[in-house]
Formats: structure tokens, sequence, C-alpha cells
């Protein structure tokens, strides 16, 4: 009796190891640095506990690959399951319809806009259910446009009628403005925006009918003009870094920028002739080797290793329009909701692999008799990777 109980403790202590996917916890403040677990799909992670010091109960949940805005539904909806398996779930229990929402890119908060009142929601979650929502008070209702840096522990609010960039830091447990800028009418309207973890730099992408550029907006509240470009239409920090991934779809080309603040240095990563002529969508994994691009409508789009230079098409099978982190190192939704389902990109492996998320849970793995037969449906053989070598 005595070894049969002590083989259930180890093999329950080695699938807790393995997994992180079931877990019992009582909140704990939000990590400031979660790149060593950026192979951890597990459920979101605690947000910091509530100011009364109360704590949150102990709860059970499984793993969840992230959260994601259902227009339709004027919802956000949790994806339980993990890169390759995963299906789309119940809507998270708010209490009121949002007009629109965002998911950090650590899947512990979600940035909503209010449907009645416009007014600015910080959403924590804590194991696939909504632990608080208060209003972000010290910003204006109705942004435009809503980004995080790369650890979301900051967000970047643009209002149009004002042209003024917010940045603020400390989401979502103790928020605080640290930098406000205004951009001059005469460089043109934004067309793309990126956040530095920390919040005190950003990018800002400007452009006119004819002529474009790169914003550098610093923590002084200053603006300066960093680069020309043709049509600046997606950028992206890197964790932790002054460097970012900037598109630009008037010249068909993707740069790396490097130290961004200081002296930059520019190195392209994708031209024209890699397949992408109007790059708007660009993403970069958690330890910065791999960034992904794509183009809105396109049904396909580039991997580049970052290290090397080296560049591998993948195709989507899909129309895409965002490329948002979901949970772990390098997963992206490609897509917004739409009939019940949207399509997400794994690019954690060698080849990008994607995959269509259900309303329904998906079949079991085949096992290798199975496979052969393929129990008449009830199993799954394993996805193939739709990625192609360049040639």
């Amino acid at each position: 009796m005595r070894t049969f109980v002590f083989a259930v403790c180890v093999s329950l202590s080695i699938g807790g190891l393995v997994w992180g996917q079931t877990q019992i916890t009582i909140a704990s403040p939000r990590a400031t640095d979660l790149r060593a677990k950026a192979g951890d799909v597990s459920g979101p992670r605690p947000a910091a506990a509530p100011a009364d010091g109360t704590t949150v109960p102990f709860s059970i949940a499984g793993p969840t690959l992230g959260f994601v805005f259902d227009r339709d539904a004027s919802a956000v909806r949790r994806v339980p399951g993990v890169p390759g398996s995963a299906f789309l779930g119940e809507e998270l229990e708010l209490g009121l319809p949002l007009k629109n929402a965002y998911a950090a890119p650590q899947q512990d908060y979600v940035v909503g806009i209010s449907s009645d009142t416009q007014s600015v929601l910080l959403i924590s979650l804590v194991h696939g259910a909504v632990n608080s929502a208060t209003t972000l008070d010290t910003v204006p209702s109705a942004p435009d446009r809503v980004v995080f840096s790369p650890s979301g522990d900051s967000i970047a609010l643009y209002y149009q009628n004002s042209r003024t960039v917010l940045s603020v830091t400390g989401v979502p447990g103790a928020p605080r403005m640290v930098s406000s800028w205004s951009l001059p009418e005469y460089l043109g309207n934004l067309s793309s925006l990126a956040i530095k973890d920390g919040g005190g730099v950003a990018l800002a992408g400007v452009a006119t009918d004819s002529v474009g550029g790169l914003m550098l907006l610093s923590n002084d509240g200053s603006t300066s003009l960093l680069l020309p470009m043709g049509h600046p239409t997606a950028a992206e920090f890197l964790w932790g870094r002054g460097d970012a991934v900037v598109a630009d779809a008037g010249q068909g080309q993707v740069y790396l920028l490097s130290n961004v603040a200081g002296a930059v240095s520019t190195r392209v990563l994708t031209r024209l002739e890699d397949g992408l002529a109007n790059p708007d969508l660009v993403a970069v994994d958690r330890f910065a080797q791999t960034a992904v691009v794509g183009q809105r409508g396109g049904s396909g789009g580039l991997r580049v290793n970052l290290a090397d230079g080296s560049v591998q098409p993948f195709d989507c099978g899909c129309a895409m329009s965002v490329m948002e982190p979901l949970n772990g190192n390098a997963s992206y939704r490609l897509t917004d909701v739409q009939a019940g389902q949207f399509f997400a990109l794994d690019n954690s492996g060698a080849n990008a692999v994607v995959q269509t998320i259900l309303q329904t849970a998906p079949a079991p793995l085949c096992t290798s008799a199975e496979w052969l037969t393929s129990r008449a449906g009830l199993c799954r053989t394993p996805s193939r990777s739709p990625a192609r070598p360049r040639e």
C-alpha cells in the first residue's frame, strides 16, 4: 500500500513539474520578468493581492492558451488548451458589454473598453476567471489605439482627436502615468505605435500620402524624427531591450533597429522579394530569437531568424488581420474571432504551425496503432507544419 501511495505522489509531482497546467495557488504579486518561464503555457498567473489585504481563494485551472475578444458577443473568451490542442471556450463573466478588449502578452489581464461609457477598464485574471475589474480613471475614455509593451508591464493609448499618446506603467496592479506625447499635425496620421517595457520610450509611425517617418517618443515627453520611412506600419520592441522590429510598407521592408534611444543602427530583415509587398504585422518571441511578419488580408507570412537572418515563409490558409501574443514563448493570434473560430500560429518549434481554434474541444491524438485506422474519426493525427523551406 505504501508503495502504491508513493508511486501516486511521485506521478503527481512529475506531472506538475512537466506541465505546470493544473495549479493550486494563492494570489501572489505579478512577476516582473517571466522570460525564464516563456515555455510555460499554464493558466493566467495570479495578479497582485487586493489592496484590502484579502487573498484570492484556492483555485484549480487547466492550461490556457490565452484570451480573445469576441466582437459578436461583446465579451472576452477564454481559450483552454495548449498550442496544437486548444479550443474557443466560455465568455468571461464581467457583467457589462465591451466595445473592444485587448489581452496582455502574458494573458494575466485584459484592457477593456466599456460599450456604455467608453471608459478604459483593467480586468485582472486569475486561473481563467475575472479576479477584478477597475476603471483606469487616470486616462481619458475612448482611446483609438491600445498597445502593450513586450512584457505587458506598460501600455500606450492613442487619442486621434488630440493626437496624444499616453503611457501607463505598473499595470494591472499599480498603474501610474509615465509620460504624455503630442504628435505634430504636419507629420501626418499615426500609422504604428509601440511602447518599451517600463513605459518611458515609445515609437510612433506617422505618414502622409507622400512621405512618412518613425518618431522617437522619449521619457522626457519630447518627440523627434528617428528615421524617415515610406509608410511605417508596425513596430514591436524586444522584451526588456531598447531594440525594435519595424515594418515599412512603403518600401516593402522590415528592419531590426538596435538601441533606438541612443546611437541607433539598422539591419534589414525582409525585403520585397521575400514575398510581402505591404508588411504591417510584426511580432517577436520572448527570447528575441525569431520574428514573424505578415500583412493584413494576406494568407501567408514570414518567419525570420534574428541571429542569422534566414527567412522562411509559412501559409496561414486565412486572411490575417492581427499578430498578437498568446500564452507561451511564440504563439500568436492571426485573425479576429468570426463565426466561432479564429486562427493561431505556433512559432516555438523548428517550423511555424497554424491551427484553427474552434468552439469544440479537439479529439485526442491517435496512438501509433490508432493512427493507421484513425478510429473512424474519433482521434486525430498530429498536425503537419504548413511551412515551406525557402528556395
